[in-house]
């Protein structure tokens, strides 16, 4: 009776993880399943292989033949060896107990490992962490002073298994600019306390996420170094390669797609919205010190056309004395002059009507964008 309550009973362990459908490993050694579900440390796992299977691999040679020895494909040949070998297994234990050592870490490529896990096999404690990470989340961010609050995004149902895939690049990139606007504007108690996590995540890393890590901060310090060297390219230019660069940089945005052009649009709002109160400030210079040059060089253009004005005028005086000017109202700057016969004094008279209103635009357009510009930095202040 008892005898076939065992087979019964491993009958229904057999069944209750089918039904689950976790992962199992098996020991070849004692036969012995475990249940591993990528949340349990690699010890657990690595005690019982270390005790089991490989120490009845490693000291084989106590009893065996040479021969047998030989066909050992791994391991020490003597006494002394086995020992230094098997004591320095305690350093390299998590990389031997599995193939995905990174599934036990509390990296972010452990988290997503052991989150679709759970969303592929337990439902109910998938949605009970996440509701968890949300809640933390959210206390976090009400408790942290000077870090942004990020609103914490709704949990995804169990069943869409495709909106819980790995983060496509438009979210990675919102979730890199929100990183870096929470880095421009933490205060230093927070810089200390990012500071003081980031040597505790690197002093946890695995060699293999150290030496990732590594070849990541050498491109981006490859980058950094690219883009000083443009831009000191850029700084000793000569004045005909600038003007050659300004010729390609209007005939690309002359020929640029309508997507080119919104994704450009996009960036430059994204760009202005995220700017800091210096940019804002140097902006603001760069536009004033445009707008000045564009206006002394209006003002030395109606100069010289008033000087070749009073050149011509003695020419025209007994045309003129004859024959009064023309006196044009508001309502003829977008009518011909209504006589057949256009003298060179008018022309230039009205060239510099022209100008003095086109002038008065141009302040009036200048006004209108400092009290914007202002307007937007009191708001950025207040908030």
């Amino acid at each position: 009776m008892e005898a076939s309550a065992a087979p019964e009973a491993s009958l229904r362990n057999d069944e209750h993880f089918d039904h689950i459908r976790a992962n199992l490993i098996r020991c070849e050694e004692c036969n012995e399943n475990f249940f591993f579900d990528f949340l349990r440390h690699p010890r657990y796992f690595v005690t019982h292989f270390k005790t089991c299977h490989l120490k009845n691999v490693l000291y084989r040679f106590n009893g065996c033949s040479e021969e047998e020895n030989q066909r050992v494909r791994f391991g020490p040949r003597r006494k002394k060896d086995a020992t230094a070998w098997f004591g320095q297994l305690k350093s390299t234990e998590k990389r031997m107990s599995s193939d995905m050592p990174h599934a036990f870490e509390s990296s972010e490529l452990g988290q997503r490992q052991a989150l679709s896990h759970l969303r592929q096999f337990h439902d109910a404690a998938y949605n009970d962490v996440l509701r968890s990470q949300a809640q933390q989340a959210a206390a976090d961010g009400s408790t942290s002073a000077g870090s942004v609050a990020i609103p914490s995004e709704k949990v995804a149902p169990a069943t869409d298994q495709s909106r819980a895939n790995a983060r496509s690049s438009k979210k990675q990139s919102r979730d890199a600019e929100r990183s870096r606007l929470r880095r421009m504007r933490a205060t230093p108690e927070a810089k200390q306390a990012e500071a003081e996590r980031s040597r505790r995540r690197r002093e946890q890393m695995t060699p293999a996420q150290r030496h990732a890590d590594v070849e990541r901060r050498a491109r981006k310090k490859r980058r950094e170094d690219e883009l000083s060297r443009s831009r000191l390219r850029h700084a000793e230019a000569s004045p005909e390669a600038k003007e050659r660069e300004m010729k390609r940089s209007r005939e690309r945005r002359q020929k640029a797609t309508d997507q080119q052009r919104e994704r450009e649009a996009q960036r430059s709002r994204t760009r202005r919205k995220n700017a800091t109160d210096e940019q804002r400030l140097r902006e603001r210079e760069r536009c004033q010190r445009r707008y000045e040059a564009r206006k002394q060089q209006k003002l030395l253009q109606s100069g010289a056309a008033s000087g070749a004005s009073s050149r011509c005028s003695p020419s025209a005086t007994s045309t003129s004395d004859t024959m009064p000017p023309p006196s044009y109202s508001a309502s003829d700057q977008t009518t011909p002059p209504p006589s057949s016969r256009v003298l060179p004094a008018d022309l230039a008279r009205r060239s510099l009507q022209l100008q003095q209103q086109q002038d008065g635009l141009g302040l009036q357009l200048q006004s209108l964008y400092d009290s914007c510009a202002d307007r937007n930095y009191s708001q950025d202040a207040l908030l």
